[in-house]
């Protein structure tokens, strides 16, 4: 989303850093995908998405989740590695942390604002559905910030599927080889795949590094998704509720199935 504040008003709230990007969010809300919390626009198997032309990018957002916990530190963040508990991939690491200290005080770390915590609980101890679930989460965020579009770019220079800018990925390289080429070549809105892994990257680091979901204001005050996609700060309020109904909607209605559809990914992840 684009947002018209004074100058010296968004450079206070939205101060960049070596690990953040300026504003992005280029989607200007015409592909239809932004209408309703229906299931249109994401990785599940229902009908309205098996002929979607961002199934292959669902196939990256896969990969990353299940590629190894990277052993890396990102600016002030913690260092993410694989847990005794884990099966070793970035997202079972996030998984095993929720487990361990998410609990009904805290809404499950924050997650349970993306599914009803009861379904969610059940969601925790299947790597299965997790997966699933976390992979939902990076598919409202591509809706929200290009509508799946490849071409999208913001008027601070964001481009791409994620809506990721070249100076600011280049810190996550350490962590990403999406992000490390990216950075090296520059071609953000070109390599769709490398947007799309080294964007979930980004996403999956700060959550596992700050131990939420995602909230706050700014790249200063925020945490976990929040760090780097304005989507998830406060500020963005009405997409957030959006994005967030768009996720429990999945988790009532469609998890369950795609847990044992093998198009999906679900059960062909070796769990």
């Amino acid at each position: 989303m684009r947002y018209a504040l004074p100058l010296l008003a968004s450079a206070l709230l939205f101060s960049t850093s070596a690990f953040a990007r300026h504003l992005g969010g280029g989607g200007q809300a015409t592909s239809g995908l932004k209408d309703g919390s229906s299931l249109t626009g994401l990785c599940s198997g229902d009908p309205q998405n098996t002929g979607g032309r961002w199934r292959n990018w669902c196939k990256d957002i896969d990969d990353e989740l299940m590629a190894p916990a990277p052993n890396c530190k990102v600016g002030n963040g913690r260092e993410v590695s694989a847990g005794k508990g884990s099966d070793g991939s970035f997202c079972d690491v996030l998984r095993e942390e929720i487990l361990a200290d998410g609990n009904e005080k805290n809404n499950y770390l924050g997650f349970g604002e993306a599914c009803p915590p009861d379904k969610l609980k059940e969601i925790l101890n299947d790597q299965t559905k997790f997966e699933l679930f976390t992979k939902q989460l990076m598919a409202v965020l591509t809706i929200q910030e290009s509508e799946w579009n490849p071409h999208s770019t913001s008027n601070m220079g964001a481009k791409g599927l994620m809506q990721l800018d070249r100076k600011s990925v280049s810190g996550y390289g350490q962590c990403c080889g999406a992000c490390k080429t990216l950075g090296h070549t520059g071609n953000i809105s070109s390599d769709n795949d490398d947007n799309m892994k080294c964007g979930t990257a980004i996403a999956m680091y700060w959550m596992v590094s700050d131990k939420t979901m995602g909230n706050g204001s700014g790249n200063k005050g925020s945490k976990g998704i929040a760090r780097y996609f304005q989507p998830f700060r406060r500020i963005d309020r009405a997409n957030r509720r959006w994005m967030m109904a768009k996720t429990k909607n999945y988790c009532e209605n469609r998890i369950d199935l795609d847990s044992n559809d093998t198009t999906v990914g679900g059960s062909t992840t070796g769990h």
